[in-house]
């Protein structure tokens, strides 16, 4: 699956110098794989009932996307000879991995607001929905930051750089979350490299 994941942006700081690229996936752990990036995108995920996510979602290609790919019948996805489901992530159905951990999280994301449900009987769902996406959101944070990153990057080399999540409550407005051209392409691309090319 072609993916083009970058275009050209003007500089963050509005200066002079070399052209940056903008990053079309969110600077956030804000499970938007999940959910999309944007609310044309998130609207058609959901299910509009108990707040849950629609499961299994079949799609059609080719769709017409901002994103058009080269040759728009490059996989079976795009043939119309495959399975394949929608996800806030384009590229979930290039790995079954990506598509079977998707799946997990929908499961999830439904299963809580199953539960909000019965909890919260008087809730919308806009507000089961949005409640619980936060907790899946959470989940995935304390998954990336107090499990993966201490597994990938060693324990202490994790505490002695500030990178796990902590204990505060605080909000710092002015906090630049933007990820470097640099770590978006050199870096975060080797993540990749972990996804294992066997399922059994």
């Amino acid at each position: 699956m072609n993916y083009v994941r970058s275009r050209p942006a003007v500089r963050s700081d509005c200066t002079f110098g070399p052209m940056e690229q903008m990053n079309q996936a969110t600077h956030y752990l804000d499970a938007s794989m999940i959910y999309g990036t944007t609310e044309q995108q998130m609207m058609s995920l959901r299910h509009m009932e108990y707040g849950r996510v629609k499961a299994g979602v079949l799609i059609k290609y080719p769709v017409k996307t901002n994103i058009t790919p080269e040759n728009p019948y490059t996989n079976v996805c795009q043939d119309g000879s495959g399975t394949c489901y929608k996800f806030g992530d384009i590229r979930a159905n290039a790995f079954p991995q990506l598509s079977t951990l998707y799946m997990l999280w929908i499961n999830e994301h439904n299963r809580l607001s199953y539960q909000l449900s019965r909890e919260k009987p008087n809730w919308t769902d806009d507000q089961l929905f949005w409640e619980t996406r936060k907790i899946v959101t959470a989940c995935i944070q304390h998954i990336t930051y107090n499990e993966w990153l201490p597994a990938l990057l060693g324990v202490n080399y994790t505490k002695e750089n500030g990178l796990g999540l902590g204990n505060s409550t605080t909000y710092d407005e002015n906090a630049d979350p933007t990820v470097s051209n640099s770590f978006a392409t050199a870096i975060l691309p080797f993540a990749n490299s972990m996804i294992t090319d066997k399922i059994s």
